[in-house]
């Protein structure tokens, strides 16, 4: 009914045992408009600022931590749009992604794929770092 076409998939298991299952679908050649995903409560898990460039993003990093936003996945690349990214939670308690760099998409020659990972590298949680040892807090051992 609204012509949403399948931009891809990404399955694969997280850390925590935790099954993911997203479908990408897009309206226009941005690499996707909307992704559905089975496994959480339904709500909105965040919505995406496309940055005009790199740097864009930088700053937008480097202001989030000035202003004590809590950020929530480190910058990083997502394999199937290809996006430079990091995320950080709104003042309502979904999450804001701002990136920048996505694949536009023809429907004349795009192949639909299925990806087994989230992120090609980054997209950390800076909450589950394992602790800092004494000796790197300046402590003595």
């Amino acid at each position: 009914m609204l012509s949403f076409a399948l931009s891809d998939h990404i399955r694969c298991r997280l850390p925590g045992n935790f099954e993911v299952d997203i479908t990408f679908l897009h309206v226009n050649p941005r690499h996707h408009t909307v992704a559905l995903g089975s496994g959480l409560p339904k709500h909105v898990h965040h919505f995406m600022l496309q940055m005009g460039s790199l740097d864009d993003v930088g700053a937008a990093l480097d202001r989030a931590f000035a202003n004590r936003v809590r950020v929530v996945q480190s910058l990083g690349r997502h394999p199937n749009d290809k996006m430079v990214t990091f995320y950080c939670v709104t003042p309502s308690g979904f999450e804001c992604e701002v990136g920048w760099g996505g694949l536009t998409v023809d429907d004349s020659t795009w192949e639909p794929t299925t990806y087994d990972r989230v992120s090609d590298w980054g997209h950390q949680s800076p909450y589950r770092r394992p602790p800092k040892r004494q000796t790197e807090m300046g402590e003595q051992p």
